[in-house]
């Protein structure tokens, strides 16, 4: 087969994938010689048509081919999902090993643990420790729902009404938190557990849905970003691509440019300027020995990297033990369900935290009240970091001058 005709089949078996016709894909695909197949590009595609016909052992082999041309961190993470998916759990708890070597704090590695634990058939304590690990780096409420449904599942009652309330409050109106209502009521109000059963499964339901959605995100990543994961970046890099959270010699910052760090006027449209920074220049402020109290106003237009920026912050803080030696959790909510909770009552569970509040500017003047009197009263212990589009910020600001005065860095990213 010549060379044009190679590559014109390809583009029909993508052409094939997008279509869904996963069959007719599989049958093209048998007719390679797949031993000849070297380029990454071509075995990604072989592998995708192996995995949407549910042929996963295949589809690793192909990884194992392109995970010796990239050693990135992403392309191991979809190797051992597929082996995870093949079965092979023996295979992915070695992998998952030399995983660890290549990922040092991102929250793959606890949902990959999660994944190969539950694939194991691990005990449901194993599992629950999986489960509170990857709640420590994120408070997501898919992953709460799990945990609320295995304390269920061991009975262990007063465990399950605490996640379920904490559910209900920071997930208020979702259907998560309706369901985590349920669950509660089930320890409370005696609801029947026929009842429980019929939306017991569902979570777990749920939670692989979630896990799908993930995996899936994982395989649309740009490929050629993934050819240049192992290379040295910058600290902007790393944040606008997050490809691959191994350290490089520029992520340790130094007090030596500290200097560099100084605001750029003009953000503001409306009223006064409001002094701003990029990203690695306010990484390179922080210097050695920052105090707080620290909070910081993030404007972009493009919201995908909101959530790696921020971790990318506290993970510089955690470096120069901001809040001592313990760990900083990421709690995670938007403006609009904020808006219909009591902060003051979520307090003791914010304390060493980094709270990062999405679409900031749809704060009420009752949040932003409560939040101005959280940073009066725990400016030590809470990093407050407000999202949203700089148009909208600005405004905000020019609105509500004693909160722009909590805020050090504005980050325009």
């Amino acid at each position: 087969m010549g060379k044009y005709e190679n590559t014109l089949k390809y583009v029909q078996l993508g052409k094939l994938l997008e279509e869904k016709k996963y069959e007719a894909a599989l049958e093209m695909a048998e007719t390679f010689d797949t031993d000849r197949v070297k380029e990454v590009q071509e075995l990604k595609l072989l592998a995708e048509v192996y995995r949407k016909n549910e042929l996963y052992d295949k589809a690793k082999d192909m990884y194992k081919l392109i995970y010796e041309q990239i050693s990135t961190r992403r392309i191991l993470y979809k190797l051992i999902i597929l082996c995870i998916k093949s079965g092979n759990t023996a295979e992915a708890s070695s992998l998952y090993q030399e995983y660890l070597t290549k990922d040092k704090n991102s929250i793959d590695r606890y949902t990959l643990k999660y994944r190969i634990d539950k694939a194991s058939d691990a005990g449901t304590d194993v599992i629950i420790d999986d489960l509170k690990a990857i709640l420590d780096e994120e408070y997501n409420e898919k992953w709460a729902y799990e945990l609320a449904r295995q304390y269920h599942k061991t009975g262990n009652a007063d465990a399950c009404v605490k996640e379920c309330h904490k559910i209900m409050q920071w997930f208020f109106g979702s259907e998560t938190a309706k369901k985590a209502s349920l669950l509660k009521q089930y320890y409370t109000d005696e609801i029947d557990e026929d009842i429980i059963e019929n939306f017991k499964e569902t979570i777990s339901a749920d939670v692989n849905k979630y896990m799908q959605q993930e995996e899936n995100e994982a395989e649309n990543e740009d490929d050629s970003a993934e050819s240049e994961a192992d290379s040295d970046t910058s600290d902007e890099d790393i944040a606008a691509t997050q490809e691959d959270n191994t350290e490089t010699e520029e992520d340790v910052i130094t007090e030596e440019n500290a200097d560099e760090s100084e605001p750029v006027g003009g953000l503001s449209k409306y009223g006064q300027d409001i002094p701003y920074t990029h990203l690695k220049y306010m990484l390179q402020g922080f210097g050695m020995e920052i105090q707080p109290p620290l909070n910081i106003a993030i404007a972009a237009s493009e919201p995908t990297y909101y959530l790696t920026i921020v971790k990318k912050i506290t993970k510089e803080l955690q470096n120069r033990q901001y809040f001592g030696d313990n760990k900083i959790k990421i709690a995670k909510i938007s403006a609009e369900k904020l808006n219909t909770l009591n902060l003051d009552e979520q307090i003791s569970e914010l304390i060493g935290s980094c709270i990062m509040i999405e679409n900031a500017s749809a704060m009420n003047a009752q949040t932003i009240n409560s939040i101005i009197r959280v940073l009066d009263s725990h400016a030590s212990e809470i990093v407050l970091v407000l999202i949203d589009e700089e148009e909208a910020l600005s405004k905000m600001f020019f609105r509500e001058e004693i909160l722009k005065n909590q805020i050090k860095y504005f980050v325009i990213v």
